[in-house]
């Protein structure tokens, strides 16, 4: 099971993700008039858009999926993270691909995540 399924109980039904020239991930088709935190992953708005996509963004990464003991929340555009993790490694990775997804503009906390391995 995905994070997108055991945290918010949504599939992964295809949503387009594109990157931009300076390496960002957005949703392909999103309300320019949605605050960037607030775009959830079809384009529309969503309390934990921000959350949700950062989630999607981890359970497409095939070494990152298996994290399966990672919370992902929100605070405004500031991505927050708790749990566990099996690496330092894939602590920075998460944490990297966090801060590129649309609408982190208030950076990524990690300081709950405890580190197994």
């Amino acid at each position: 099971m995905g994070l997108l399924k055991k945290l918010f109980g949504l599939e992964d039904e295809g949503t387009e993700i594109a990157e931009n020239e300076d390496g960002n991930l957005y949703p392909v088709g999103y309300d320019e008039t949605i605050p960037p935190d607030k775009v959830g992953i079809d384009g529309n708005f969503d309390e934990n858009g921000l959350a949700k996509r950062v989630v999607l963004a981890i359970d497409r990464d095939p070494e990152l999926a298996s994290e399966e003991d990672l919370y992902v929340g929100q605070a405004s555009g500031s991505v927050v993270f708790r749990g566990k993790v099996s690496s330092q490694e894939v602590l920075d990775r998460v944490a990297d691909l966090a801060s590129r997804v649309y609408g982190a503009t208030g950076g990524v906390n990690t300081d709950e995540v405890e580190v197994t391995g």
